[in-house]
């Protein structure tokens, strides 16, 4: 700022600038901060305003960055409070990660628009967290509720097209734009049928395959080409047995590193199998494995599935199924959308993390929760 003078043109303040920056000293090489970073945090009151001044240190202890935060609404750098529990999760294409797991990495993330956009994932020190409790829109009953950790100011996008970072019980999220269907994949399709009702070779790892019975032989003809044979044996009823060797993946595990189209085609392969009318509207699926309804309530809403509920059931052993624990999980084909039912304060001081994502300004958490990202700014040492 010295080599400027106060009324000096514009042609002039540029140059003045360049030279300035020409004879600075050099920096050296810059070394990047580790993932999971170190520090230092400092309770500030300027003028009545309450913030911290956190920093990022290298393990020999040197300084590496430094950054302020504060709570006030209407202070210049609040938005430095955008932040989430390390455990949160977002869609870094379309496999959800945690912020905890992906700091100081580059990810690709789904933006509030619809489009996957080049992001990093930072960390910004301990901050106070608060609990907000979701529940979808259109669902009956308080069986399924989506709770995040966010610190107090955070800032949302909300479905009016408006943001705040003092959000509010009764506000309505905003929500992924319905586009394009998918094209269907038919390896995504098979694999959500062998999940649902499939079996894998106890012998033979990469061989599976599964009984068409009923209904499920009108799927024949789309998976018949892919098979490595099908038969009709008469231990199964004269109905098709159909089976593939798959050399790359696990048909009977959750899919991941693939694209959306597989994932769409996946959950409706799914619902040939382990899916059924609910009776009021809806799609109910049901499984044994927490993780696989873990892994629906999830992902579906990202592809334009709505989580509507979802219960546990203990039942008994009978001819189709062992004794133990159902899980279910309720869907409906309608724009994802959620309502905020409670902001609660529990006191908790914990690490947080960000998506930075210079374009929108925005991403996608678990459950096609749709946020804006930190517009923090942090200055670096090296």
């Amino acid at each position: 700022l010295q080599v400027l003078e106060e009324n000096a043109p514009i042609p002039v303040k540029v140059e003045a600038v360049a030279k300035a920056i020409a004879a600075a000293p050099a920096r050296g090489t810059r070394v990047k901060l580790p993932g999971r970073r170190g520090g230092y945090t400092q309770a500030l009151n300027i003028g009545g305003l309450k913030c911290y001044l956190h920093t990022g240190e290298y393990p020999d202890g040197s300084l590496g960055e430094i950054f302020l935060d504060t709570h006030k609404e209407g202070a210049a750098f609040r938005s430095v409070m955008n932040c989430f529990h390390g455990n949160e999760r977002f869609f870094n294409g379309p496999d959800l990660v945690s912020f905890e797991d992906a700091v100081g990495e580059s990810v690709k993330v789904l933006c509030a628009d619809g489009v996957y956009r080049p992001a990093t994932v930072e960390s910004f020190g301990e901050q106070p967290l608060v609990e907000i409790e979701l529940k979808p829109i259109g669902s009956k009953g308080s069986s399924y509720r989506r709770r995040i950790k966010a610190t107090p100011n955070h800032r949302w996008l909300l479905s009016s097209g408006q943001e705040t970072v003092d959000l509010k019980v009764g506000d309505e999220l905003a929500h992924l734009p319905v586009g394009e269907a998918l094209p269907p994949d038919d390896w995504g399709f098979i694999h959500g049928l062998i999940l649902g009702d499939g079996t894998r070779h106890t012998y033979s790892s990469k061989r599976f395959y599964i009984r068409l019975c009923g209904a499920k032989a009108k799927h024949l003809d789309r998976i018949a080409p892919y098979a490595r044979s099908v038969t009709y044996p008469p231990s199964c009823g004269g109905d098709p047995v159909v089976t593939f060797i798959v050399e790359d993946r696990n048909l009977k595990a959750l899919p991941e590193g693939v694209s959306d189209a597989y994932v769409a085609s996946f959950i409706e392969g799914w619902i040939a199998t382990d899916g059924g009318d609910n009776g009021r509207g809806g799609t109910l699926i049901s499984t044994m494995k927490p993780d696989h309804a873990a892994w629906l309530e999830d992902h579906a809403p990202r592809l334009g599935w709505h989580v509507t509920g979802s219960y546990t059931q203990v039942h008994g052993q009978n001819s189709y199924k062992p004794g133990g624990t159902l899980y279910g999980v309720t869907l409906r084909k309608v724009p994802v959308r959620y309502e905020v039912t409670a902001i609660t304060d529990r006191g908790e001081f914990a690490p947080v993390f960000c998506v930075v994502e210079p374009e929108t300004h925005s991403f996608t958490l678990a459950g096609g929760v749709v946020t804006g990202n930190c517009l923090a700014i942090s200055i670096s040492i090296n």
